[in-house]
């Protein structure tokens, strides 16, 4: 019985520690991709009915991040860091063209969306009225697309997917600085992300966008 009481005593005593040091981080900011974050079927070619056409991607736009993040701490200054976020690149526009007269016979409009559930470490330089960190993580990333297409193109018959999706391990690094404001602290955040460090395909590239956020934080 007295075992008991003490190993209750402890739990509850490593609980109210976690829960006064754990912060829940609110965040929202831009989000600038690379070329290929619109490469949605993840190759340069594209067949119709007994041809083959040349895929040419636009430059996606820069687009919007929102992400809910959690921290506890594992040390002094080392915290474990784990969320869900959402990345969306606007309309961007995707050519196909004729390899023999390079004439353009279509424009898709294609949207990327992104949702990365994420688990990492965020290392605190030092802990102050402003607090500088860095930070790394792993994801799991859902990367969702939409095309849109005429459908009466004459002489381009195409079975194109419109909604192409693709599931792929991720990471992020990058750094920020949290700010206390003694209610709660602003959280300025930035974080280059490659959404398919590991699963690619053969000829798939590397999906890359780095988000700047700025949010506000609540415990800690």
């Amino acid at each position: 019985m007295k075992r008991f009481i003490i190993i209750v005593t402890v739990v509850c005593s490593c609980t109210a520690y976690l829960q006064a040091q754990t912060s829940l981080t609110l965040s929202a900011g831009l989000a600038t991709p690379n070329t290929a974050i619109n490469d949605i079927y993840n190759s340069n070619k594209i067949t119709g009915t007994g041809n083959v056409y040349d895929l040419i991607l636009e430059s996606a736009s820069i687009g919007y991040n929102i992400n809910a993040r959690l921290r506890f701490p594992l040390g002094k200054k080392l915290f474990f860091s784990g969320g869900v976020g959402f990345s969306r690149f606007p309309q961007s526009n995707i050519l196909i063209k004729d390899p023999a007269t390079d004439s353009t016979l279509l424009t898709l409009q294609s949207v990327q969306n992104i949702i990365p559930i994420s688990a990492g470490i965020d290392l605190f330089l030092f802990k102050s009225i402003v607090s500088p960190y860095l930070g790394g993580d792993l994801q799991y990333n859902y990367i969702s697309n939409t095309v849109d297409y005429p459908v009466n193109v004459v002489g381009v018959p195409l079975n194109l997917d419109k909604a192409p999706t693709d599931n792929r391990v991720g990471a992020s690094v990058g750094g920020g600085l949290m700010i206390d404001l003694a209610v709660l602290s602003l959280n300025v955040d930035a974080r280059y992300n490659i959404a398919n460090f590991i699963g690619k395909t053969a000829q798939e590239k590397s999906k890359e966008y780095l988000t700047l956020t700025v949010g506000v934080s609540f415990g800690m």
